[in-house]
């Protein structure tokens, strides 16, 4: 059975809507820490400049990895586990900073190759807390995290260039939502909605690439067995 994008993303929404109730507090905290990052944008002195970006980068990265690990389960219909989602967040800071050193390099000797980099590898530090122990191939023992990520993009590259398309649309969205914002002076009657729009939106994203790359997922296995 080939994927369809229409069923992936209908899968999303439905599990994103029956679990709302759950998902809202990923969306307020994630809310919050974007609020306090627009908030403090235009401070000048070194000392918030860092807590506050040091704030953004580990709260924000820990929401993130318990609401993956919280999806995730959602769609397979089995238990929540936060303490293995806990146990994921060293190693997805750890991909997330290995993915943006390969981007960087690509780019610094060619742009082709950061492109590429971008293109295949850009899910991996998903990849790696949720899809690490699953098979994908015949040979799993000697399969990395970058050569999985690229098996999952294989299964359907058009669904997973539609998927790869809209996370880096959003990307520019979120960042122009941002520069409204810093023109409109950094009131709270905007940042607090804005905020909240921007939180939900990248944790439906992030959704909508959990539930291809358990799709992907799925397929491998089920072609393998």
């Amino acid at each position: 059975m080939e994927l369809n994008f229409l069923d992936i993303f209908y899968r999303m929404m439905e599990t994103f809507k029956n679990e709302f109730k759950g998902i809202i507090g990923y969306i307020l905290a994630l809310s919050f820490v974007s609020s306090l990052t627009m908030i403090f944008s235009g401070a000048t002195d070194t000392a918030t400049i860092i807590t506050v970006g040091l704030t953004e980068a580990i709260v924000g990265s820990l929401i993130t990895v318990l609401f993956l690990n919280f999806f995730l389960a959602k769609l397979r219909g089995v238990e929540f586990s936060s303490r293995k989602a806990f146990w994921d967040y060293p190693t997805f800071v750890f991909y997330n900073l290995g993915f943006g050193i390969l981007c960087l390099l690509g780019f610094v000797a060619l742009i082709i190759p950061g492109l590429l980099v971008l293109y295949f590898f850009l899910f991996s530090p998903i990849v790696s807390i949720l899809f690490d122990t699953e098979n994908s191939s015949d040979n799993t023992e000697e399969e990395g995290i970058l050569h999985k990520t690229k098996r999952f993009a294989a299964v359907d590259y058009s669904v997973y260039t539609i998927v790869f398309v809209i996370s880096m649309a959003w990307e520019g969205v979120s960042l122009f939502l941002s520069r409204v914002v810093d023109i409109l002076g950094n009131q709270q009657f905007v940042i607090l909605p804005v905020s909240f729009i921007t939180a939900t939106f990248t944790l439906l994203i992030l959704a909508l690439i959990v539930t291809f790359l358990e799709s992907a997922s799925q397929k491998l296995q089920n072609d393998h067995q």
